[in-house]
């Protein structure tokens, strides 16, 4: 039980010290796929109302606001890929596979 307690502690004094440009694992819902998916997410403004507004990597052109305690919102690569060294590796005439934005 001392466990749960400390963790519920870490994860609420994580949450309360988010901040400008901090990064984020964030659920979004993806329309193609028809469910939520978790995204990389960046802190791009701090209201004063315990909300945060963030902005979706990977070209997603999308910003919401969020509660900070929102169970939607997690520690960064607690829900993501943590490598994407893959990334900065690809070359031209390489082939991937990937999901056009609608």
């Amino acid at each position: 039980a001392g466990s749960n307690q400390q963790s519920e502690v870490e994860d609420i004094a994580w949450r309360l010290g988010l901040d400008f440009a901090d990064w984020v694992d964030a659920l979004r819902f993806d329309k193609t796929l028809q469910r939520p998916v978790w995204n990389r997410a960046q802190i791009v403004e701090v209201g004063m109302d315990d909300r945060i507004k963030i902005a979706f990597s990977q070209g997603l052109y999308t910003e919401v606001w969020k509660d900070r305690m929102d169970p939607e919102v997690a520690k960064e690569h607690s829900k993501t890929q943590q490598d994407e060294s893959w990334r900065q590796e690809l070359c031209p005439g390489d082939r991937v596979d990937c999901q056009d934005p609608p």
